[in-house]
């Protein structure tokens, strides 16, 4: 999702309402994330055993939004290569505890990987629905041939 940082480089200059609410949330999670470290945070505290994690959250679907304001096929591109970093680094490897005996839940994976197909297709659908009435509505000049 770091991506997302670029993206909104390149897309904060759009009018589109998506943007500019994105910028807002933006700004509410900069805050929140100063008046965490300022008032919970004090000198000399290495370990951060508590947190926002809406602000996770709220930041994640920033970028997210900055990201699908991109031309075409970026977005489906960026979210291709999370869906295997997910891939690659959660499933893959299975954690070794000497107290605990661990495995990856099958049900839970199946379930996981339908999900998220699901979803895949529905958003797809949805950004390449809005993505063709985009281009419906302001489609690129002809030239003008006259004879």
């Amino acid at each position: 999702m770091n991506l997302g940082w670029l993206a909104a480089i390149y897309v904060r200059r759009r009018p589109a309402n998506e943007i500019k609410y994105s910028l807002y949330l933006l700004g509410a999670v900069g805050i929140n994330f100063a008046l965490w470290c300022l008032l919970l945070f004090g000198p000399g505290q290495t370990i951060i055993a508590i947190s926002s994690y809406a602000d996770i959250l709220l930041l994640t679907t920033v970028l997210a939004v900055f990201l699908t304001e991109l031309p075409g096929w970026v977005p489906l591109v960026v979210m291709l290569l999370e869906a295997l970093n997910t891939t690659v680094v959660w499933l893959s490897f299975v954690p070794v505890s000497p107290i605990f005996v661990t495995s990856i839940q099958a049900p839970l994976l199946v379930f996981a990987i339908v999900s998220g197909v699901g979803l895949i297709i529905h958003f797809g659908r949805a950004y390449m629905t809005e993505g063709n009435a985009r281009q419906e509505a302001h489609p690129e000049p002809q030239a003008l041939i006259t004879g």
